[in-house]
């Protein structure tokens, strides 16, 4: 079967479409359906994740290079030893992870900058960054596939609070098992649409 290339205004439409999937998912992440990470970090990876046989959609509208991603992330201290979560702060009465949104200054930076930055750091003292996030949940955790077995690292990141935190409330330790991933892919989300406001002709 023969093939032809798409046009600038077929890429633009994918990118409108791409944008207001990882919208929507957003806004029903911040009512309470976390499962929603899941579809943002699918679509992060169609805009952004480029390999030998596949080219991100951003990479195809000649974008990706050019373009200053904004990171929201408090930046990792190089000595610090202790728990890491840099897009993300606690919440205490529900005991969970919650995104930082806005609260950051933004550090514009290129792509391949914000896409290596490490932004989560688990027990064992292994960083984890944008990419690395992002693609789990994609790739293996339920966004575009799901595996058959799981990374053990992963898992007990994702499901044994292997990032360390521990929170005590009137001298008691509360039991943390919160799943870092999904509400940092989230704030990945807001931060990959805040970077692409700038191409306004585009997602409108």
């Amino acid at each position: 079967m023969s093939k032809k290339k798409l046009s600038p205004e077929d890429l633009s439409c994918q990118l409108k479409d791409h944008f207001g999937f990882i919208q929507n998912s957003c806004d029903l992440f911040d009512e309470g359906h976390g499962g929603e990470a899941k579809r943002i970090a699918t679509s992060i990876r169609v805009l952004v994740h480029d390999t030998i046989v596949s080219h991100s959609l951003l990479e195809q509208l000649g974008y990706k290079l050019s373009l200053q991603f904004l990171s929201l992330a408090v930046p990792k201290k190089t000595r610090n030893l202790g728990p890491y979560w840099g897009l993300l702060d606690l919440s205490l009465p529900q005991r969970i992870y919650m995104p930082k949104l806005d609260q950051v200054a933004p550090r514009p930076m290129p792509f391949n900058n914000w896409w290596q930055e490490p932004v989560l750091k688990d027990g064992d003292q292994t960083l984890y960054t944008r990419r690395d996030l992002v693609l789990f949940l994609a790739n293996k955790d339920g966004g575009a596939h799901v595996d058959p077995e799981i990374d053990e690292a992963y898992e007990k990141l994702t499901r044994k609070n292997h990032v360390g935190v521990e929170v005590a409330v009137a001298g008691k330790v509360i039991d943390w098992n919160a799943n870092p991933v999904l509400p940092s892919v989230r704030q990945i989300g807001y931060e990959i649409m805040e970077s692409l406001k700038v191409l306004s002709e585009w997602v409108g």
